[in-house]
């Protein structure tokens, strides 16, 4: 199988799912004449780098082909629903790559790497970047090397969640919604050492839509790091003035009342009925009752100190 009609197909992968303002900015910077300009001007400037980079990259999309393309029926790629079973099985198969297979892509990714590691040829791409306001530079810049060193134009939105590869699994993150149009990630207090769930905003990001939209991812972030720390989640607790009260009360480690038999004062050890007494006056009398608000009393405490263990 060639390998433009390899990278065609990816291309496709990529772009089906992206966020509509992705795709705009895709299809504008490939109609507009000066940024073709600028970026065919840098082609025949690091001409020596590209072909460099090519050697490598023909030997990956070589080895690829074989381990993927190459193992699976193609369909007639006409709507976008007809790439969704070609990226299935394309998964599929990047999952069961031998360790042979393996190795010998290593090798030429690492030197393909290496050749678009050159800081001058990136501080190129960041001055393209910064002309067209492409921002955040941080992830368009990956994106207009690849278009300049191999003439597909890739979409930045679908490693936005690759900063959460501690916590989700790679199958989680490949499957993780593509048009996002913010970026989560876990960012680390460097004094405390505590982590936290951060989100970038990007320049369109909205909170209506975008947030909203994937409100779900954001909580499933939030939880798997409350279950990193061990906290539970806060809940507004409706019984907090009673739990005032009875925190009050429960310092009070006896109780004094008038005996009129013996004429006596009596001092006792406070009880969990002398305390619901003092926090509910819609107590019904009879000692059935106060039993029971006694009981209730217990709960809340119990309740209260499972909050905080």
């Amino acid at each position: 199988m060639k390998n433009d009609k390899a990278d065609k197909i990816t291309e496709e992968l990529f772009r089906q799912n992206s966020h509509k303002t992705t795709k705009q900015t895709l299809e504008s910077l490939e109609s507009n004449k000066y940024f073709q300009k600028d970026i065919s001007d840098l082609r025949i400037k690091w001409s020596d780098l590209i072909q460099k980079f090519n050697l490598h990259y023909d030997e990956m999309t070589k080895i690829m082909n074989r381990a993927t393309f190459d193992k699976i029926k193609l369909p007639k790629i006409e709507k976008e629903k007809d790439v969704l079973p070609v990226m299935a099985d394309l998964e599929n198969k990047m999952k069961h790559l031998s360790s042979k297979e393996q190795k010998k892509l290593a090798m030429p990714t690492e030197k393909a790497l290496l050749v678009l590691a050159n800081r001058d040829f990136t501080n190129d791409i960041i001055e393209v970047c910064k002309k067209y306001k492409l921002s955040p530079i941080e992830i368009w810049l990956p994106q207009i090397r690849t278009y300049i060193t191999t003439g597909h134009l890739l979409p930045p939105d679908f490693l936005l969640t690759a900063g959460l590869s501690d916590y989700f699994s790679k199958d989680d993150i490949i499957h993780a919604p593509q048009d996002l149009n913010f970026i989560p990630r876990i960012e680390k207090n460097p004094a405390t050492g505590e982590k936290k769930l951060v989100v970038d905003f990007l320049d369109n990001t909205t909170i209506k839509q975008d947030l909203k939209k994937h409100s779900g991812l954001i909580a499933k972030i939030q939880k798997l790091l409350r279950r990193e720390k061990g906290v539970k989640r806060f809940y507004p607790v409706k019984t907090m003035p009673e739990i005032e009260k009875l925190a009050e009360l429960d310092k009070q480690k006896t109780e004094t009342y008038y005996e009129p038999l013996s004429g006596k004062q009596i001092t006792t050890k406070t009880t969990d009925v002398y305390k619901a007494l003092k926090i509910y006056e819609d107590i019904p009398f009879g000692k059935k009752e106060e039993i029971k608000a006694g009981n209730k009393i217990k709960q809340i405490r119990h309740r209260n100190k499972k909050r905080f263990l």
